[in-house]
């Protein structure tokens, strides 16, 4: 039994060496050709990749470029300079120059005869909780009452801005119901111009027009503002009262005046020394003094000038 056991051992030994021998004889033309193969791919590269040979860039004579007419390039002409050049009375570019401002009435001019009264909308979006606002609001304010128009210009400026915010800007008026509201708030003169168009609201627009036509124009208002200003007599040294309400006649002047952009017959010299020859006499000397100062700027006197004078 032992010498059997050894026996079989001992194939088993020889059976290992065998096969290890048989496996090294395998693997050893594996290696041997995978290095043939890699020796063969780096052969191939050097085939198929030739290194060529450095060319040195050839040097060309300047004097032949120069007289070679192939190489010449023809010059781009030059372009001048575009000089933006304007004459100094001829562009005004000051931008924050002041421009004369539209007369208070001037929205009776876009007005469209025999045609329904369109108000321009508002940009801003209109919430619908707004109108509610404002209707609780307009709870606390007392009623509003227009006063009548009687045709005087003096009074015509007052009426046209006090129409337009309390009437012609409501939205929910048609120009029947503004018609009605216009002949309500006009009496004498202003009653008569009108008392032949009736009361529907086609005639709405061109009722606006003749108001503007008959006791708007600048001249007018002008001519009224004169006379209200250089008639009475003048003014005693005592009477303060007299003088505080001529100096409130001047205001209230030169504002109506800034509302109608127009000062030409207000400021004529004619009617400044009316006005002036109204003053006490001991103003006269010293309102001199100021003309001085003025004219010493370069400039005539105006009805502001004035009443400057009296406010101080």
């Amino acid at each position: 039994m032992d010498k059997w056991e050894n026996d079989l051992s001992n194939d088993v030994y020889s059976i290992e060496e065998e096969s290890e021998l048989y496996f090294s004889t395998i693997s050893l033309p594996a290696a041997s050709q995978t290095s043939q193969i890699q020796s063969t791919s780096q052969n191939k590269q050097s085939i198929q990749t030739p290194t060529e040979p450095e060319i040195e860039p050839e040097t060309i004579p300047v004097s032949s470029i120069e007289n070679n007419p192939a190489n010449k390039i023809s010059e781009a002409p030059q372009v001048s300079p575009i000089s933006v050049e304007s004459g100094q009375n001829t562009i005004n570019t000051n931008l924050s120059s002041p421009t004369t401002p539209c007369p208070f009435d001037a929205w009776l001019d876009d007005l469209v005869e025999f045609k329904e009264t369109v108000l321009p909308k508002s940009s801003q979006s209109v919430s619908v909780a707004d109108p509610l606002y404002k209707l609780e609001a307009s709870k606390d304010i007392p009623t509003i009452k227009l006063p009548k128009f009687s045709g005087n210009a003096l009074f015509y400026a007052d009426f046209i801005d006090r129409f337009k915010i309390h009437i012609h800007d409501k939205p929910h008026l048609t120009d029947d119901m503004r018609m009605i509201q216009l002949k309500m708030h006009v009496t004498g003169d202003a009653e008569r111009a009108i008392s032949g168009l009736g009361s529907k609201g086609v005639m709405y627009a061109t009722a606006l027009k003749i108001f503007k036509e008959q006791f708007g124009q600048p001249s007018t208002i002008a001519r009224s503002l004169v006379n209200q200003l250089t008639k009475g007599d003048m003014i005693q040294r005592n009477d303060r009262r007299a003088l505080r309400e001529l100096s409130i006649d001047l205001v209230n002047c030169v504002a109506t005046m800034h509302q109608v952009k127009y000062f030409a017959d207000v400021n004529a010299s004619d009617n400044l020394r009316k006005i002036v020859m109204r003053l006490p006499d001991y103003l006269i000397p010293k309102w001199k003094g100021v003309v001085i100062d003025i004219r010493e700027k370069q400039r005539s006197p105006t009805i502001e000038d004035i009443s400057t004078f009296l406010g101080k």
